[in-house]
């Protein structure tokens, strides 16, 4: 939900917006219990919840260039169960099914637009997301369980140009565009971290040697390719006719992982993994206007 205000009476060219993005949470709790007959019977009380995040925008314009800055919060998704068993010979601990199920990163992004001449518009955007924030999928079962490696996640800035051309007549106007992004990824390669212990401090063996635990997040860099076309067609009983048509391709960079090392010695030789490919992307928009 959003909403945006247009200034030009107090200052021409410039607009502002602002509006919030929503995801649904999920917690509760779990009970298990054992009955006076030996059965096992389970109740579960489960809720949604609803996180909000910010988005604000300001747009300026003159003549031939503008400027324009967005601003996304943080958005992510938490998946939160308690198990809690009772009843039993033995006495267990509270069991968390906890997990990030979803995360958007803060996000900024500054782009500014210049037409050299009416029928062309060439546009250059710069986006950070602040990856160093995301903590990793998994969590701890209980209190007192190991805390999961560090997914050391860094922050990226990714750049973007692009251009449209546009063509028209009295009734029918035809548009051409294109661009290209660098989109850097936040994972490392996978390998081998140290673990943690339930407090966060990295794990020792009986030896003083460090614990190694696999993390294995595939990905990396992107080089994204875009192009489409679109037409405007003002028929004669007024009705304005128009279609869009886009493609992308993107391509995955190769990486090598070191993946099946030992995990007591990564430089123990062993086959790697090595990641790469292709997304390709195709659609089309049409409607209707009167």
């Amino acid at each position: 939900m959003a909403a945006g205000i247009n200034l030009e009476q107090w200052v021409p060219g410039l607009r502002i917006g602002g509006g919030v993005s929503a995801m649904a949470q999920n917690s509760g709790r779990l009970s298990v219990e054992l009955d006076p007959s030996g059965d096992f019977a389970s109740v579960t009380e489960v809720q949604l919840t609803t996180r909000f995040s910010p988005v604000l925008g300001v747009q300026y314009q003159r003549d031939t260039w503008a400027l324009g800055v967005t601003y996304r919060g943080e958005l992510r998704t938490d998946v939160g169960l308690n198990v809690q068993v009772s009843d039993l010979p033995i006495a267990l601990p509270l069991l968390t099914i906890d997990a990030l199920a979803h995360f958007d990163p803060h996000t900024l992004a500054a782009e500014v637009s210049w037409r050299p001449v009416p029928d062309l518009m060439l546009v250059a955007n710069l986006t950070y997301r602040r990856w160093s924030a995301w903590t990793g999928a998994p969590q701890r079962t209980t209190a007192d369980s190991f805390q999961p490696p560090d997914p050391r996640f860094r922050d990226t800035l990714s750049p973007r140009v692009a251009f449209e051309w546009r063509s028209s007549t009295e009734k029918l106007s035809a548009a051409l565009r294109g661009g290209f992004a660098f989109d850097p990824t936040p994972a490392p390669r996978a390998g081998f971290e140290p673990g943690r212990d339930s407090a966060g401090q990295v794990r020792q063996d009986m030896n003083g040697n460090v614990v190694l635990v696999p993390v294995r997040y595939l990905d990396g860099h992107r080089y994204v390719l875009t192009a489409g076309t679109g037409v405007r067609w003002q028929t004669a009983r007024e009705p304005l006719v128009r279609f869009d048509l886009f493609a992308q391709a993107q391509r995955v960079g190769a990486r090598t992982h070191s993946i099946s090392a030992s995990a007591v010695n990564p430089g123990d030789g062993g086959a790697h993994m090595r990641s790469a490919g292709w997304m390709l992307a195709l659609g089309w928009t049409g409607g209707l206007e009167w």
